[in-house]
């Protein structure tokens, strides 16, 4: 099993998602499937936020931060939140971790 960081909010890696996923946003919801094996996974309005930080934004910490920006919630629920999602997407193989350099 692979090693994951204990506190993916605070990770200077980015999240880079797997070419065969597809995403898709529906009302309140968005659904991702794993056209390798047709394994889905629902997000729900908080996951899709996630989801789409994690695209644009250069480092998970980053995603974090415009994450927690966006919900008035305690910062440690917020990073709960956070690394469990990401724990999920990463053991359902929806992505993986890339190490990034900073200027």
């Amino acid at each position: 099993m692979k090693q994951y960081p204990e506190e993916f909010h605070l990770s200077d890696q980015k999240f880079q998602s797997s070419s065969n996923i597809m995403f898709r946003e529906l009302e309140d919801e968005s659904v991702l499937l794993n056209l390798n094996d047709e394994s889905y996974y629902s997000l729900n309005s908080t996951g899709t936020m996630i989801w789409n930080l994690l695209q644009s934004c250069s480092t998970l910490k980053d995603a974090f931060y415009e994450f927690q920006k966006q919900f008035e919630i305690e910062p440690a629920k917020a990073a709960a939140d956070f690394d469990q999602l990401m724990k999920q997407l990463l053991e359902k193989q929806f992505g993986t971790l890339e190490t990034t350099t900073r200027p």
